[in-house]
């Protein structure tokens, strides 16, 4: 089959090309099974990797932060008096990686898929998404330990179910930030290690291994460190997330009215630049 090439009379605005990638879910539904298929081919632990690796991260920032360092005398106590820096931790780290998880792989996919697209037709979108989902069910192994931990920590309450829409709305803004990188890393590569280095300074800069309490007063350059800190994004997620899991508490409207607004936000202006400049990426390559 010879290449296809996509011209410019061939552009779409981004609800049509919503509606054309929509046209092809049986296409993304078979590229989603074979990519679960192969998530971890040719390993002995399979599917056990994706609890191993978030769980060995939560062993060397329990040890690390919750021991040596004395993080269980800051935190606060949760539901049913619980004091544990671990559960404490682990609640934000889920939030934490799903968003970088899906941001991640949904910025690296568009370019893995070019060189198909050249053989094959199929819109830009379908890979990307596929992308989202299939990293978003993989997470899922590791949202269900968190359920999990706190069904026997602390006694069962109605709140834990708002586990499932705060996952989905961090998924949704990992989502949109993928979109937005990953025609720009089809083109200079180094936005793909740029953003990785900027993961590692914006975890820091996400209330995950440290309440919110202790940056009260704190100031750097004359800014309190706790305003800087809300003004992250990622931080109404983890407080959601504590929220539902380790304080056993509904968020109020207010918090669910800024995840669901940066959220749709995210998605409506990723995908709105990602099918202006797909076409171009996909000429250029």
């Amino acid at each position: 089959m010879g290449e296809v090439t996509i011209s410019t009379a061939d552009r779409r605005g981004p609800f049509e090309e919503w509606i054309e990638t929509w046209r092809h879910r049986e296409l993304m539904a078979h590229m989603l099974r074979r990519e679960l298929r192969t998530q971890y081919n040719r390993s002995l632990l399979g599917w056990a990797w994706s609890l191993i690796n978030p769980l060995t991260t939560l062993l060397i920032y329990s040890v690390v932060f919750g021991v040596i360092l004395s993080g269980n005398d800051v935190v606060p106590r949760g539901a049913a008096g619980i004091q544990s820096f671990p559960l404490f931790l682990f609640s934000a780290l889920v939030a934490w990686n799903v968003y970088s998880t899906v941001s991640t792989e949904v910025m690296q996919s568009f370019a893995g898929s070019l060189q198909l697209r050249n053989r094959i037709y199929f819109p830009a979108g379908c890979q990307v998404l596929v992308s989202a989902v299939s990293a978003l069910i993989v997470l899922t192994v590791e949202v269900a330990v968190l359920a999990v931990a706190f069904l026997v920590a602390t006694p069962v309450h109605f709140a834990l179910l708002g586990l499932v829409p705060v996952v989905v709305l961090a998924a949704l803004l990992g989502l949109g930030v993928g979109l937005m990188l990953s025609v720009p890393n089809v083109r200079y590569r180094d936005v793909g290690y740029l953003y990785g280095v900027f993961l590692r300074f914006f975890f820091f800069l996400t209330p995950i291994i440290y309440p919110m309490s202790i940056l009260e007063g704190k100031k750097v350059a004359g800014l309190s460190l706790d305003v800087a800190i809300r003004l992250n994004p990622l931080t109404h997620y983890v407080d959601a997330i504590r929220r539902v899991t380790y304080v056993h508490e509904w968020p109020p409207a207010k918090l669910w009215a800024i995840m669901l607004t940066m959220s749709l936000a995210a998605v409506v202006v990723g995908w709105s630049a990602f099918t202006k400049y797909a076409p171009d990426a996909t000429e250029g390559r």
